[in-house]
């Protein structure tokens, strides 16, 4: 998955990088990382809802 514009440091794009025990946004322009958890919980309320689920359902949780 990749999140366009979704970096809070250079506004580059996002993919998802999974390893053990975590998953990350990693940009792939500056190499800024975040924890998943952590950008689903700082998503505007009326969407993390909808986020959420889209996130776990193609992550397989």
């Amino acid at each position: 998955m990749i999140v366009f514009k979704g970096c809070a440091r250079c506004a580059g794009d996002l993919y998802v990088e999974k390893d053990v025990g975590s998953t990350d946004l990693v940009c792939l322009q500056c190499g800024y990382r975040k924890s998943i958890r952590t950008w689903i919980d700082e998503a505007p309320e009326m969407r993390r809802q909808e986020i959420k689920e889209k996130e776990l359902q193609e992550l397989g949780v």
